[in-house]
């Protein structure tokens, strides 16, 4: 599943969409330009901050979103650190803003970037808690590698 919700054509269950796979060079590059906005936009939203906290807000969601893709960028580039910190910081703003969809997709991919760093008891507990929410979601096709 992706940032956005949808059926990811990524690799295992990391949320990236089709678009960023690995095989085209061109989509790399394409995913990279978007890499680029996602930049601009978290510049965007860091200015609003002061000035129309209402807006800032409702942008949160938006920032949540391109930090998991910005993550997942990493993530394929196996940047286990920047991946592990993009991953992190979606997950407090997905617990702030009450986004429980996102934040099993956030913990999901955190959950295998800290597997991939041998933190094997946080990737646990990171896996664990998004099988929960998915579960809880109804989301039966994602969660069902959990028994």
């Amino acid at each position: 599943m992706d940032a956005r919700g949808g059926a990811s054509g990524g690799v295992g269950h990391i949320g990236i969409s089709p678009l960023m796979s690995t095989s085209n060079p061109l989509r790399v590059r394409v995913a990279l330009v978007d890499r680029s906005t996602a930049i601009n936009g978290l510049a965007d939203y860091a200015g609003e901050l002061g000035r129309d906290p209402l807006r800032a807000r409702d942008r949160r969601a938006d920032v949540m979103r391109a930090l998991i893709n910005l993550g997942a960028i990493a993530h394929m580039n196996k940047d286990w650190a920047e991946a592990r910190r993009l991953y992190q910081e979606s997950v407090t703003i997905s617990r702030g803003i009450g986004d429980r969809q996102n934040l099993a997709v956030a913990l999901s991919n955190l959950g295998d970037v800290l597997c991939q760093q041998g933190e094997y008891n946080q990737a646990i507990a990171s896996l664990q808690e998004s099988i929960a929410i998915k579960r809880d979601l109804g989301n039966r096709v994602n969660g069902a590698f959990s028994r």
